[in-house]
């Protein structure tokens, strides 16, 4: 079973308190909306910094941050490290992203730019920002 529905009473105290909150995203530092529907890529989500596929604990307050659902998603199991070492390889490429969308493209093209210097990859994305339209 998934230890994140384990506990579900815990597990939405934890989402309420920490929707309550007003922390930007921990990933893109952006706003995130309240009264968005779960679904949107802009709500709100419990993104734990240590995935719980690598032992995180789901309950822990010090293992949760505050996410976009879309930023979430991005982020998968990647390390919070290595995440973070996208958002600047993003940031130096592309300049600050003006939404958490933007974040993710932005982010997706410098992993894969940093692919393909390794040489993992051979197809190239080319990205036109909001800036450049």
């Amino acid at each position: 079973m998934d230890p994140r529905r384990a506990n579900g009473a815990r597990r939405t105290a934890l989402r309420r308190e920490f929707a309550a909150s007003d922390a930007p995203c921990w990933l893109c530092g952006m706003p995130i909306p309240r009264g968005v529907g779960h679904a949107h890529p802009y709500a709100m989500e419990l993104d734990e910094v240590v995935p719980v596929s690598k032992g995180g604990d789901p309950l822990d307050r010090a293992n949760i941050r505050r996410a976009h659902r879309c930023c979430n998603q991005w982020r998968g199991d990647m390390d919070a490290a290595d995440a973070a070492k996208v958002a600047d390889a993003a940031r130096a490429m592309f300049g600050m992203w003006s939404c958490p969308a933007e974040f993710v493209l932005f982010a997706r093209n410098a992993r894969s730019r940093a692919s393909n210097e390794k040489g993992k990859r051979k197809n190239n994305v080319a990205v036109m920002t909001s800036r450049e339209w």
